[in-house]
């Protein structure tokens, strides 16, 4: 994988770098899609890196929501569970 994708090393730890962790934020913008419902006890049991995908996953699929001609990559695994449909 190249370092420009979301799923490769380079990329993650690039982007672990400059990612600050907030569990309340995270449970807020699981709110902006159709997940079901994420308990905080279950987000506080993910990895920083977890969040982070989850947050950049999230941003990206709420964007492309409208007419934004974004690149939304697939969703994490461990969200898959919490999709709706």
């Amino acid at each position: 994988m190249k370092n420009g994708d979301p799923r490769s090393p380079g990329w993650i730890a690039l982007r672990m770098k400059t990612f600050v962790r907030s569990n309340r934020n995270v449970e807020l913008l699981t709110m902006l899609v159709d997940l079901q419902p994420i308990s905080m006890a279950v987000i506080e049991s993910w990895t920083d890196e977890q969040c982070m995908l989850a947050t950049d996953w999230i941003g990206a699929e709420h964007f492309s929501a409208s007419d934004n001609n974004n690149r939304v990559p697939a969703c994490p695994d461990f969200l898959q569970a919490y999709r709706n449909g």
